[in-house]
């Protein structure tokens, strides 16, 4: 169910419409989605930001583009269901939210992934951005949160492979379904599924500054 504003209702409701794909697609890397129902709230106005409450996210009137609608329902599994114990390990919700979300346009809406990945790794670059488990309080939803988030899991799926790639996702999240999880338990399930090589990768796109190499 989603509750919009009256005025241009047909275009927002046009913009709605990818949900249930997006749904249907994080279904298939994670799992079925968790709860009953889903939908969005589009304010009236500018908020400069979405939010993903649990079955219901909230939109500014001009924050319903594909991929912020995607990114908010991404985060009904890893971030409402699967909720970190810790905000040092917010990465976990928004470096998964941001890259799934590249997956998923790369899949349905002919976005090129690699590149993508080459201009975030450009930007954080620039910004000599903090790597996202060295994050002070103020840092909390700093770009390399997001965006070295998701380069981390660009570089473990390169080093894995798709498949082991994809079972890692679906056992960290359903490990952690209705609960909480961290960092190390997220390593813990790389090593087993894959090596101590790959969780070490991991670990150094976390931890390591500068930035590695794309």
């Amino acid at each position: 169910r989603d509750y919009i504003p009256r005025a241009d209702a047909e275009g927002i409701v046009e913009a709605l419409s990818i949900t249930p794909e997006a749904i249907r697609y994080f279904e298939s890397l994670l799992g079925p989605y968790p709860y009953d129902v889903y939908g969005t709230i589009v304010m009236p106005f500018r908020l400069g930001f979405a939010l993903e409450n649990q079955t219901l996210s909230v939109h500014g009137r001009y924050a319903i583009e594909t991929e912020i609608i995607a990114h908010e329902v991404l985060h009904q599994w890893l971030g409402n269901s699967s909720t970190i114990d810790d905000w040092r390990d917010i990465w976990l919700h928004e470096g998964f939210a941001t890259y799934l979300t590249d997956m998923y346009l790369a899949e349905h809406h002919e976005s090129d992934l690699d590149q993508r990945m080459r201009e975030y790794h450009g930007f954080m670059v620039e910004a000599e951005a903090v790597p996202p488990r060295k994050i002070s309080k103020s840092e909390l939803f700093d770009g390399s949160v997001y965006l070295r988030g998701a380069l981390t899991l660009h570089a473990l799926r390169g080093f894995v492979g798709d498949t082991v790639f994809a079972e890692i996702l679906r056992t960290h999240y359903q490990q952690s379904a209705n609960g909480n999880t961290n960092t190390t338990e997220f390593l813990g399930i790389v090593t087993n599924l894959a090596s101590p090589e790959a969780a070490e990768l991991v670990e150094s796109w976390l931890h390591d500054d500068p930035i590695p190499a794309l």
